[in-house]
């Protein structure tokens, strides 16, 4: 399992490693922009609480499932991915979910609304912004942990939410997910009103 966790960190390396990184500063919303999926980042390292082998089901049902396990059943990680937000009755809403923003063309970078954070400043260093604290004024920041681990220290000198999933009990892990939607839909409301009118659709 080890190994092919290596592999797959140094082919994703490799490839993230090809695009360009980017300025200081994202551009203004074109009205394209205004009319697409806000982009929710998670972190790259599989050996995150959260990544894109497990962060698709933990959003849209509340379900943690470790990295590790959730590879162990099949999962697959995408580059890009959909998340589906059920709104109550037959709405949804959509989110485009990644873990290299340095590959978004710099129209998209406006839409970054939410970001995972690890609490190694490296996860920043090829971002348009890499100051978290800069970063973290434009962008929703969670810093997701198991219960019962210690909050890395740096995690929390930022400005970041931080929450807390039970890998064994996902009615707790339901509460999460919850509170997190409504610390991103006060957010975009406060930061980002471009992105209160994102595309929804009828499940």
């Amino acid at each position: 399992m080890l190994k092919i966790f290596n592999n797959t960190v140094l082919q994703r390396a490799s490839e993230s490693g090809k695009s360009q990184a980017a300025g200081s500063a994202a551009p203004a919303p074109s009205s394209s922009a205004q009319r697409a999926k806000p982009i929710i980042v998670v972190p790259s390292a599989l050996t995150s609480v959260i990544n894109m082998f497990n962060a698709k089901k933990f959003l849209e049902e509340g379900t943690y499932v470790k990295p590790e396990a959730a590879i162990e059943m099949g999962a697959a990680a995408k580059k890009v991915d959909v998340v589906v937000r059920r709104m109550g009755g037959q709405r949804v809403q959509l989110y485009k979910l990644i873990d290299d923003p340095t590959n978004l063309p710099p129209e998209e970078w406006s839409r970054i609304a939410a970001v995972f954070v690890t609490g190694q400043r490296w996860q920043f260093n090829r971002w348009r912004e890499s100051d978290p604290v800069q970063l973290f004024q434009q962008t929703l920041a969670t810093h997701l942990t198991l219960e019962g681990r210690p909050v890395d220290p740096t995690v929390l000198s930022w400005n970041c939410r931080v929450l807390k999933v039970d890998e064994f009990k996902d009615y707790v892990n339901a509460g999460v997910v919850s509170q997190f939607w409504l610390n991103l839909d006060d957010f975009i409301q406060r930061k980002k009103p471009h992105l209160a009118s994102a595309p929804t659709a009828q499940s």
